[in-house]
């Protein structure tokens, strides 16, 4: 089944994009209602593939049809994630962790999402939460207290103590990774958080992109 977020956006890279939603939350969740959209997404996100690139720009075809102009400025950060083992997080990464859990309340990773520091200060995360859908699905934001050992991540979250989860070998994990923007090509699905503009285009702060190209 797809999880609301794919649902909400129609692809993969929403697996990334959710440091945006997930780290935003203060508050444990009621169950069974996902968190909202943080408010600097707001009208102001865009998704689809890159129909071509020029200095400065790029024109993305959306899932409905439009052509988009992005902008970039020397500040525009672009943001990928790659596939990654639990030995490359590290103390101080913001994460995002889907996990099971089981009856006596241990918790055990399904997948794992990190992001270094001077990534998630981009906006790709900057504070967590706990987040619980039903009685075994819980969802946890925050920030890695210290190097994972003997396959358990410990997360600290707002107001509350520090979660720990077992991660077993068969969990996904990833890690967001900064990227040139000159690196960006026709072909790439993308997410954009930035600034409409009066004319239609945006002027992008972040680029999310993809795995894989559009088939």
């Amino acid at each position: 089944m797809h999880s609301w977020w794919q649902r909400l956006f129609g692809f993969s890279l929403i697996g990334t994009l959710l440091f945006s939603a997930v780290t935003a939350w203060g508050q444990t969740q009621t169950p069974s209602q996902p968190p909202s959209q943080p408010k600097q997404m707001q009208g102001k996100r865009l998704s689809g593939t890159i129909a071509s690139v020029s200095s400065g720009s790029l024109v993305v075809t959306t899932r409905d049809g439009r052509s988009v102009t992005v902008h970039m400025s020397p500040t525009t950060r672009v943001i990928a994630s790659k596939q990654a083992a639990l030995a490359d997080i590290q103390p101080g990464d913001m994460v995002r962790v889907r996990a099971a859990k089981a009856t006596d309340g241990t918790l055990t990773a399904r997948s794992v999402e990190a992001a270094p520091p001077t990534v998630s200060k981009s906006g790709a995360g900057n504070r967590g939460g706990v987040w619980q859908n039903g009685s075994d699905r819980v969802m946890i934001g925050g920030s890695v207290t210290a190097a994972p050992t003997s396959g358990t991540l410990t997360i600290a979250v707002p107001g509350g103590q520090p979660v720990s989860v077992a991660v077993p070998s068969s969990a996904r994990v990833s890690r967001l990774t900064s990227m040139p923007a000159g690196s960006l090509a026709s072909g790439t699905r993308i997410f954009v958080q930035g600034t409409p503009n009066t004319d239609g285009s945006v002027t992008a702060t972040t680029i999310f992109v993809g795995r894989g190209r559009a088939q």
